[in-house]
Order: C-alpha cells, then sequence, then structure tokens
C-alpha cells in the first residue's frame, strides 16, 4: 500500500535528493510492528515469545493478539524504560500504521506475589509500608515493594502469605500498638 506520495506527475525529480525527500512510502500493513516503553519493574517478567493484547480507540471493546519480538535490552535513563517491540497479525486491514494504541501484557502470576486493598497501604516518606500483627496482637510496620498495581488492588513485596493485615489502618498508627481484633482473615490472594 502506497501510505504517502510526496510527488505528482511533472515534478522535477533529482538525482540523490535530501535526505527524507522520498518520493513514495510504501507500507506492507499485514503484518504491524508495535514499540512500547515498558516500565522497568516490569522486564524481569517478560520473555521474548510472551504475549500481549492491543486495544486502539478506533476499535472499543477489541485486543488483537501480539507477540513479543526483541527487547533492546537497556533501560531507557530518562523514562526508567525499556523498549520493546511486538509484532500483530493485520491481515484483515482493521489496524492503521502510525496509530496509537494500548498494551496489555500477559504477564505471569507469582506464586508468593500478595496482593492487598490499596487502603491497607501507609504512604509517607520513608516510602510505602503495610501494618501487620504479630502474634500478640501488636501492630508491625513493615517497609513493603508495590510490584503491580491493579487499580483495585496492588501486589506487593515484602510481606508473607498468612500474615495478618490491617485492611484500613487509621493515621495515627504505630509499631507496638495493641489491637483487639474483631474479625480475622488472613490473606488469600
Amino acid at each position: 500500500m502506497v501510505a504517502a506520495r510526496n510527488t505528482d506527475v511533472g515534478a522535477l525529480v533529482s538525482v540523490g535528493g535530501a535526505p527524507g525527500s522520498e518520493l513514495f512510502v510504501v507500507s506492507d500493513l499485514r503484518r504491524l510492528r508495535v514499540y512500547v516503553n515498558l516500565p522497568q519493574r516490569q522486564v524481569a517478567q517478560i520473555r521474548p515469545g510472551g504475549a500481549a493484547r492491543l486495544m486502539v480507540p478506533e476499535r472499543a471493546g477489541r485486543s488483537y493478539p501480539a507477540t513479543l519480538q526483541s527487547l533492546s535490552q537497556a533501560i531507557n535513563a530518562a523514562s526508567g524504560s525499556m523498549l520493546v517491540q511486538l509484532a500483530v497479525d493485520n491481515r484483515a486491514g482493521e489496524l492503521l500504521a502510525g496509530s496509537f494504541a494500548t498494551m496489555r501484557f500477559d504477564l505471569p502470576a507469582m506464586a508468593e506475589a500478595v496482593t492487598v486493598p490499596p487502603g491497607a497501604l501507609i504512604l509517607g516518606k520513608g516510602g510505602p509500608r503495610l501494618a501487620v500483627l504479630d502474634q500478640a496482637s501488636r501492630v508491625q510496620l513493615k517497609p513493603v515493594t508495590i510490584t503491580r498495581d491493579f487499580g483495585n488492588a496492588v501486589q506487593l513485596d515484602g510481606v508473607q502469605r498468612g500474615e495478618r493485615v490491617i485492611a484500613n489502618p487509621p493515621d495515627g498508627i504505630a509499631a507496638g500498638d495493641t489491637v483487639r481484633v474483631a474479625e480475622a482473615g488472613k490473606i488469600t490472594r
């Protein structure tokens, strides 16, 4: 398909024209290459051949399967992300070259990962912490790292499955406070 024509009949064409002065731009749209800047914290979870889904605004409710082709193997210091290349089958011609798209990567589930509601996090200048209870029902404030944010839940590193987490800790909670448990529950996700 001719994507751009930068000349007309009768125009003067010179040999070795200026760079970027191509006469035509020809594109093969049957298979598209998609370039994505993937956040550094997710780089370790993907591999070439991995799956992803592409969504475009003009085709609301539809997604297109994509396959991870290659990784640049370098983190961009300015954005904190790595450039990755994916391929999308477009034999139906529904996707347009140069379009804005959203990618959703099918990341492997981490068996040891703990997921909590965002309200369980205590955010401060020391970083995110989680209020957990020890055997004597005393508060311990554990520093945690957010590994994935699902919107209605966050996946954390730094807490173990089975620990008793205070789901919505009050502002003044401190390490060593004694808590009377009204309804006990353990993290199951």
